[in-house]
This record gives C-alpha cells, structure tokens and sequence, in this order.
C-alpha cells in the first residue's frame, strides 16, 4: 500500500491523468446538448462580457449572474480537464501539460465546469492568428467576440 502511494506521488500530472476523464466540448455544443441552460449561458455572458453588454433585454437592469464557487479550480480538477482537452480537442495524447493554460474559470452549471484554455507552444504568439467574429449568439445570448476558447467539461457525461 506504501509503495503504490509513494509510486504515485513521484509520478508527474501527465502519468497520474494518463486517460482522459469525462467530456469535453464548445460552450455552444453543451447548451445544444441540453448540459447548460439559457440561464447558465446568460450568467457565462456576463462574466465573459464584464457586464450586460449586448444583453440588456435579457439581463435587465438588476442582472445577478451565478457565483463563481468555488473561484479557482482544485489541481486534480485543473489536470483532469487538461488531460481531456489534449486527447479530446486537441487529439495530442502524449503531449504535456506544460503548454495548456486556463485562462479563466466561469464556474460550475450543472455538474460542469466552464472554463477557458488553450494550447500555447513555447515561443509562440497567443493571440497572433486569433478570429474575431463580433455578437456571437448561443441560445439567444450574445457573447462579444465569439467565445472560441471557452469549454466546458462534464466528468460524467
């Protein structure tokens, strides 16, 4: 029992979250699928817009989106979404953690985490070929710019 706990805590993330655990795909995807609702994307809008931008009708004037809670991600949580987006999206099994970033965790909606990575290889440019499509609708709510980046991740879905 004692070596297999010392075997695992000298392991690195990448050997200890070798399979990819759950889903992950676009925020639009997951509303598709039923996994977020309007309201769910509406309080996603707000923090991804900083406010009620482009979506003061549905908002209103006293708009309180969801908490964020907890505000940051636990570290097995953080490696288990990495690993997913590597095998899943990014189709890099093998690749390493070192160059998968979140940006920006949106918080828990029923049972799943939203939050916004990507993939940025050592010396490169992040936001050098970067799309900007203005008032991207998902469920009627508008995202300014289109919210490429931004995924959600289901553990058991």
């Amino acid at each position: 029992m004692l070596v297999a706990a010392v075997i695992v805590a000298g392991c690195g993330p990448e050997q200890q979250y070798a399979e990819p655990i759950g889903t992950i795909c676009s925020l639009e995807e997951a509303y598709e699928n039923g996994w977020l609702t309007q309201e769910d994307i509406l309080s996603i809008a707000y923090y991804y817009n900083q406010g009620t931008d482009g979506n003061e009708e549905l908002m209103g004037e006293n708009y309180v989106p969801k908490p964020i809670v907890p505000e940051t991600l636990d570290e097995e949580r953080v490696n288990q979404i990495k690993r997913t987006y590597l095998n899943d999206i990014l189709q890099k099994p093998n690749e390493s953690f070192e160059h998968v970033t979140i940006f920006r965790f949106y918080g828990i909606y029923r049972d799943c985490f939203v939050v916004s990575i990507g993939y940025v290889p050592q010396d490169s440019d992040i936001f050098a070929d970067v799309l900007v499509i203005p008032d991207y609708p998902i469920g009627n709510v508008i995202f300014r710019y289109q919210p490429f980046n931004i995924k959600v991740w289901c553990e058991d879905r």
